[in-house]
């Protein structure tokens, strides 16, 4: 979807998210894993674009539409997660090492089968799961397409 071609009411809500402001993209870096394992402004941004009326959300606040226990309606979350999941699987592309590689370099050995495909984690991912889980591991993901 671009921003200028979107409701005006859809442009208004990612800007009470200082995603936008004046029109323009600001501050667009979001994280995506760690400690929330999705930050609340990128799960609030993505309900808000995929909501169908502007009354789903104009009275809403961050707080609420960041909240995973605080779903728009069914349609909206499962839509919501789909686009969540997909933002993963291409923010894991983007990793030059596999799991394979980076459990063998955590463990002292040396491994050439790292290939960076989607379907395998990141060295950071790995590297946190021992020390807390995946859910300690973020990557930044940019919401500017340029």
């Amino acid at each position: 979807m671009q921003l200028s071609t979107a409701p005006a009411w859809k442009q208004n809500h990612l800007r009470k998210l200082n995603l936008i402001s004046g029109g323009k993209l600001q501050n667009t870096q979001v994280l995506l894993g760690g400690p929330n394992i999705v930050e609340p402004r990128l799960l609030a941004a993505v309900r808000g674009l995929l909501a169908t009326y502007q009354s789903e959300v104009e009275n809403l606040t961050l707080e609420v539409l960041g909240s995973w226990d605080r779903p728009l309606n069914k349609q909206n979350e499962t839509a919501t997660i789909g686009i969540l999941i997909g933002m993963a699987m291409v923010a894991l592309e983007n990793f030059s090492t596999g799991l394979d590689a980076d459990l063998a370099l955590l463990s002292g050995s040396s491994s050439s089968s790292g290939n960076g495909t989607g379907s395998e984690a990141s060295s950071s991912s790995s590297s946190s799961s021992s020390q807390g889980g995946p859910a300690a591991a973020a990557a930044a993901v940019d919401l500017d397409p340029d």
